[in-house]
């Protein structure tokens, strides 16, 4: 009796219950987080090509990507960096981006709404699409909005600073995101 006493009582304490079922809440430990930034940060090399309303123009790129949180990271830009968030192993999404005014004599504010990364195999497309407003000196009057989108050709990952001088200075035949966003949106407002 005192074996039949103890095992009921051992039952009891490991949570199952006289039907079978066990009476234990689950863990408050959510399942681990695959971190996906390793499929898209490094060097990314292609060509971009920016419409802003019927004009077209195509530049080369050259983005650096860095990670700031799991499955979180950057396109680097000293004008305007865009931080996105890594939705699965081959796709990402960009945060909404509100640009400042872009330094030059056709000055703009640039607000960038979507845009997708997408790994394709061994490399990658991205695209952006927003509006840019003229601050002014541009032949639009300050105030005037243009919708704009950037799209690449499947770029390709470089295993090293390719295009940069040895100061770390991007040459001028390759340019990152922003300011080839920048270069060609200043072409659709002209001073």
């Amino acid at each position: 009796m005192k074996k039949l006493s103890l095992l009921l009582l051992l039952a009891a304490a490991c949570g199952g219950g006289s039907d079978g079922s066990h009476n234990n809440p689950p863990p408050n430990n959510p399942p681990p987080t695959t971190d996906y930034n390793s499929n898209f940060t490094g060097t990314w090399r292609g060509n971009g090509t920016i419409t802003v309303g019927t004009q077209s123009a195509t530049a080369p790129l050259f983005q650096v990507v860095n990670a700031v949180s799991t499955n979180r990271f950057r396109f680097e830009d000293s004008w305007c960096p865009t931080v996105w968030t890594a939705n699965n192993a081959t796709s990402a999404s960009v945060d909404v981006t509100n640009c400042p005014a872009f330094p030059a004599a056709c000055s703009f504010t640039a607000r960038i709404t979507s845009g997708s990364f997408v790994r394709e195999g061994g490399g990658a497309r991205a695209g952006m699409s927003g509006t840019a407003t003229v601050v002014g000196g541009c032949t639009a009057p300050p105030g005037t909005s243009l919708a704009f989108s950037l799209t690449t050709d499947v770029m390709i990952r470089s295993s090293s600073l390719q295009g940069a001088n040895n100061h770390g200075v991007l040459e001028s035949s390759s340019i990152g995101f922003g300011p080839a966003v920048a270069a060609l949106l200043g072409r659709s407002f002209p001073e």
